[in-house]
């Protein structure tokens, strides 16, 4: 049974391996037929490019996405209102507009957005603070996927914040954390005295 799974599985991973990105003149393309992701992508690509014109296009792509509920669009509109732009944004930081878009996101099942809502509690922006819908928040992004949550629910496990304190499903967390391939959230905030002799870790 294990060896026909696998025969079916592999020419599917090989054919979603082998998918060719799509080319910026195709991006265009698809972006101007209404097509919210191609619309994102063509946004981040603009971002990137210099001048005021390419961020105005890359602003007016990101937010026609996030108005065709394309969820990543959605979450980067919060971050516009959460995060204090230094130069070239359109945005003041609004804490609770930002949260009304990283909600349209996370109903969606956008671990980005779900995490970020987690942020929006534990530090208190525009709500009161409550770790423990922090903690709510955190681990719908973690069971979503989203390796820096995975990372903070494990931090609040080890640590009892928020939560009953609970090394051993905290551990669990971190092995899941660890397993995925990103380069972001590599740092953690665990007591090393705790993990290393769990797992064995020797300098």
């Amino acid at each position: 049974m294990k060896k026909i799974i696998l025969l079916l599985v592999i020419p599917l991973l090989i054919s979603c391996s082998d998918k060719e990105e799509p080319t910026i003149e195709e991006l265009i393309k698809q972006a101007e037929e209404g097509d919210a992701k191609s619309q994102f992508d063509l946004g981040l690509i603009y971002f990137e490019s210099e001048g005021d014109e390419s961020f105005d296009k890359a602003y007016q792509l990101i937010e026609s996405s996030a108005n065709l509920d394309y969820a990543e669009a959605q979450n980067e509109i919060g971050n516009f209102y959460s995060d204090a732009c230094p130069d070239k944004c359109r945005y003041e930081q609004d804490y609770r507009e930002a949260m009304k878009w990283y909600q349209m996101a996370a109903r969606q099942g956008d671990s980005y957005a779900q995490y970020n809502i987690g942020d929006m509690f534990m530090l208190g922006h525009g709500v009161e603070p409550d770790p423990v819908k922090a903690f709510v928040w955190y681990k719908r992004s973690a069971k979503n996927g989203y390796r820096c949550a995975k990372i903070k629910v494990s931090e609040m496990l080890f640590q009892g914040n928020a939560v009953d304190k609970n090394e051993l499903m905290g551990m669990v967390w971190l092995f899941r954390a660890m397993i995925i391939d990103e380069p972001y959230c590599d740092d953690f905030n665990i007591d090393r005295k705790t993990v290393e002799p769990i797992l064995d870790v020797k300098e």
